[in-house]
This record gives C-alpha cells, structure tokens and sequence, in this order.
C-alpha cells in the first residue's frame, strides 16, 4: 500500500494563494446522528437516522504582516475574519495540481477564530478556524 507524507499541502482562501505559509492543516468532517426510537420498537435497539453533515478546518501557518501585500496571511485572514461573511476554500494534500493522487477538497466557510503567537526569538505564527457554511466537495479534476 502507498503512503504519502505530507509535505506541500495546499491552501487557498478567498482566493489568495497561501500555501508556501502554511505549517499544518486539519479538516474534521461528522456527521449528526438522532436517535428516532419510539415507545412502540419492538427490538431493544435503538432506532437512529442520518441528519445533517457538519465540517471544519483548522489552518496553522507561519505569520507575516506585510501590509496588503499579495498573499500576506495577516493582510488576508484580518480581511476575512472582519467581513463575518462565508469565502471559497481549497485544500490539496499535495501542490496545486488536481489528480487521482491529490484531490481537491473545496466549499465556502465562515472564519470562527484567528488567533497570532509566538515566543522570544521563534517564527511569528498564526491560526484559523474555519467552519463549513454549505457542502464541502472532494473531487479529483479542477475542470
């Protein structure tokens, strides 16, 4: 079986490539479950159903402040966190190529956290949380 390691993953936000700061990336998916047993089952099991899909992505990079500079992280999540407004996101696993091998994992989400850090004398960082705002596609053709 093939692995991969994961080491170019890449992430666009509101259309702002910001891939080469990128330090870690986590998307979580789940989904709802509710529990429809009636007082009439007849089995001791409970009786669930599918509801709805919920997903989530946080993105850790490493910060820079370059004031509205193309692809400057500050200058684009303090864009987004202060319009309180769902944007597109695309994440790949692997560079910006779509394949078999890299899906492209893509939807609109409404930033819920950015938070700025570091320590004496380490690489300013930074974080984001997104959370979902409609269906979240994985496909493996850009077209």
């Amino acid at each position: 079986m093939a692995k991969q390691l994961f080491t170019n993953a890449y992430v666009k936000l509101n259309d702002v490539d910001l891939s080469d700061h990128v330090v870690s990336v986590t998307w979580d998916a789940s989904t709802e479950i509710i529990d429809m047993t009636t007082m009439h089952a007849t089995a001791i099991n409970k009786e669930k159903m599918v509801s709805w899909d919920d997903w989530s992505f946080n993105v850790e990079f490493k910060q820079d402040f370059k004031a509205a500079a193309a692809g400057a992280v500050d200058a684009t999540l303090w864009a987004i966190y202060l319009a309180h407004a769902a944007v597109d996101i695309i994440i790949k696993p692997n560079g910006a190529t779509t394949a078999v091998t890299n899906p492209r994992f893509y939807g609109t989400a409404i930033m819920t956290n950015y938070s700025l850090g570091g320590s004496v004398g380490e690489g300013a960082a930074a974080s984001a949380t997104f959370e979902g705002s409609g269906v979240f596609t994985r496909d493996t053709d850009d077209a």
